[in-house]
């Protein structure tokens, strides 16, 4: 009747408004206007909700839960999420369901509560695969890629990313396979892997690029500046902490921001660029202040206190570097404060161990305050009944009395250290006192100190082993293999890391097996002058075996590069070369750009004693230019040296002392050794 056509009338416009009001959300989200999305999202729940439209109200809560993430409401954001899984629940819509348990899953993520996203990402899983949805697939993997991580079982994030990246090639999801390569760079960094995960945050900046993206353009670039900080490559990470704290200028996000612009100050530092850290370290303060002045809440306190306390850390060790020991002492002194009022006992514990060390080399105190010091913060710790504290606090005392050069002290201090966590079932922590008191030992001048160094790991594993504590098996044969390299004995190293590499794998335990062999099979595991001795020859060819087993490949780089040492002293100059071009391969493959400047300049060296100079010149030149743009000012000193002894070998002068002026250039400006090395020039 027209009754009924009227009302039905009216409720097809209550749809259609409520559909363009949802529409209208959906746009000034996309557009970064907040404020606009959150009234249109609202009128458009109160319209699918006076219409009776249930499957409406669960699409706009969703929604809403999304304009509450990009405002940082995250609990909001999850209550609403909530709300829409259980609407959909009861209207037994799968797809939406599992759209929406997906969205738990991520904004509990986002909340810390792992367990809930799980779960929630687990369901939403299953009902993809029932769905055949792999679109849904791939992006619960991927939500399940960033709970393993933030658990920190970063080998099962890297199994479910390249399942997750596999179905998103699929469905040719270009911006899901770089979200994911973004989330992979922040698991390979975790497992000690920089090179893998410098080479996954680059393809994922390339991706984001395209699509003209900050969103997912920003934290991609801070993941790459991480990674070529990690990877000793300060001039790259400086060039992607600045462009990545831009970008999160323009998004507004200001914590994230921050986080890069401290990628950044430590890239100066690491570059010795010590005036930038200065001039950084105070913006950064003043930020700090800033945001301590207007915080609406406690974390947004202790945010801004973190932030000053950092920047006076990377300025106390910019002065401590520059021999400024007052300064850097008081500046430390102003951060231990920060890190005390925030709780932060980590950032104490490093500012202690700072101001002891300025401490050290003060000529008005020395020493004596040092111990002092050191001592001051056990028995504050001691008093608070604060066990594990009062552990790492005699492991500064330790290391003060190593610096004093009382090797037997530091070795019992270490040891009383190692005593109180092991037994308090901290098995990181008496292992890492194991290594303090291993390091006194191997410090001392006298012959006996590599025997107790030795014995001292022995009685470790031992104990470990009657309590039938296996990671600290594991971990105390990792310090065992450090020691037979410090004693020059390769082979035995390996032999240990042999036996420990299955224990690793029996506790699952891959960041612990990289470690291991990142800690062993180095180019520190041949000494200088050793390289002609058969005993290297047999400890590089299991090294190789140990890395090919293990997927190591910077280990497989570093031991054909160590092959070209041997084969070079054994006089065999053409296999030498063809180790060096295996190893160039593999570190380009890695992009590892130190490796491969490393293992040019030493062919560079070669090709000079065997008076083949034009080679030696190309070789230089392009080492040189590979140090420079990893900002490793020393390295590309030497490598300016080597290409200056090139041209002066083809008599070309002009060009040598053309070059000896920009290497003699680069000796005044470097703070340690640069006197010396300009008058050797």
């Amino acid at each position: 009747d027209a009754v009924g056509r009227r009302r039905l009338a009216a409720a097809s416009g209550d749809r259609l408004r409520a559909v363009a009001a949802l529409a209208v959300a959906q746009g000034r989200l996309a557009s970064r206007d907040l404020a606009g999305a959150a009234v249109a999202v609202t009128e458009a729940l109160a319209l699918f909700g006076d219409a009776g439209l249930r499957e409406g109200v669960a699409s706009a809560r969703l929604l809403a839960s999304e304009v509450h993430l990009a405002r940082g409401e995250v609990e909001a954001a999850l209550a609403e999420a909530t709300a829409a899984r259980e609407v959909f629940a009861d209207l037994q819509h799968r797809r939406g369901g599992a759209l929406a348990r997906q969205k738990v899953a991520l904004l509990s993520l986002a909340d810390r509560r792992l367990g809930i996203a799980r779960a929630a990402a687990l369901d939403a899983l299953a009902t993809a695969r029932a769905l055949g949805c792999r679109r849904d697939e791939a992006l619960c993997l991927v939500v399940l890629v960033r709970t393993c991580a933030a658990e920190g079982s970063h080998e099962d994030a890297l199994t479910l990313g390249a399942e997750a990246g596999r179905l998103l090639c699929d469905v040719e999801d270009r911006r899901g396979i770089a979200a994911l390569l973004t989330e992979l760079s922040r698991a390979h960094l975790a497992l000690f892997a920089p090179e893998a995960a410098a080479s996954a945050a680059q393809d994922a900046v390339s991706a984001w690029r395209d699509f003209h993206e900050d969103v997912g353009l920003a934290p991609a670039l801070l993941c790459l500046a991480r990674a070529h900080a990690a990877n000793d490559a300060p001039q790259l990470a400086l060039d992607a902490a600045e462009e990545a704290a831009e970008v999160f200028r323009r998004l507004g996000d200001v914590a994230s921001e921050h986080a890069a612009l401290l990628v950044g100050l430590r890239s100066h530092l690491a570059q010795g660029s010590y005036d930038c850290v200065v001039s950084m370290a105070a913006e950064l303060q003043q930020r700090g202040e800033a945001a301590v002045s207007v915080a609406g809440s406690d974390d947004g306190k202790v945010d801004g206190l973190l932030l000053q306390a950092e920047a006076l850390r990377f300025l106390a060790k910019a002065l401590s570097a520059q021999r400024k020991v007052d300064e850097a002492g008081e500046v430390a002194r102003r951060a231990l404060q920060l890190f005390q009022d925030v709780g932060d006992k980590a950032g104490e514990n490093a500012m202690v161990q700072l101001i002891i060390s300025a401490e050290l080399v003060n000529e008005n105190s020395g020493p004596s305050k040092a111990l002092e010091i050191a001592q001051g913060a056990v028995e504050r710790f001691r008093s608070e009944g604060d066990k594990v504290n009062e552990a790492m606090a005699l492991q500064t005392v330790a290391k003060t009395h190593l610096a004093k050069k009382e090797h037997h002290r530091a070795a019992r201090v270490a040891k009383d250290a190692q005593q109180i966590l092991g037994r308090l079932g901290d098995t990181v922590g008496e292992v890492a006192m194991l290594r303090t008191a291993v390091d006194a030992h191997l410090s001392r001048p006298d012959r006996e100190g590599k025997e107790d160094a030795l014995q001292a790991v022995v009685d470790a594993l031992s104990a470990f082993r009657d309590a039938d504590n296996l990671p600290g098996e594991a971990q105390g044969l990792l310090v065992l293999a450090t020691v037979y390299v410090a004693r020059g004995e390769p082979e035995a190293a390996v032999s240990v890391v042999q036996d420990a590499v299955p224990l690793f794998r029996e506790l699952g335990d891959r960041r612990g097996e990289l470690e291991l062999l990142a800690a062993v099979i180095n180019g520190k595991l041949i000494g200088e002058g050793k390289e002609s001795s058969d005993e290297a020859l047999r400890a590089v060819k299991v090294a190789l075996a140990l890395c090919d087993q293990s997927a190591y490949r910077q280990g497989q780089a570093a031991m054909l590069l160590t092959t070209f040492r041997i084969l070079l002293a054994r006089d065999k100059p053409e296999r030498a070369m063809q180790a060096a071009d295996e190893a160039l391969k593999l570190f380009r493959e890695l992009g590892d750009s130190r490796g491969e400047a490393t293992m040019i300049h030493m062919t560079a060296k070669a090709h000079l004693e065997r008076e083949e100079p034009k080679k030696a010149v190309a070789a230089a030149q392009r080492a040189t230019a590979l140090f420079k743009e990893l900002g490793d000012r020393r390295e590309e000193r030497a490598a300016l040296q080597t290409l200056m002894a090139a041209l002066s070998s083809r008599a070309e002068y002009p060009l040598a002392l053309e070059v000896g002026e920009e290497a003699l250039a680069l000796s005044r400006d470097l703070p340690d050794g640069g006197a010396a090395k300009a008058a050797t020039l």
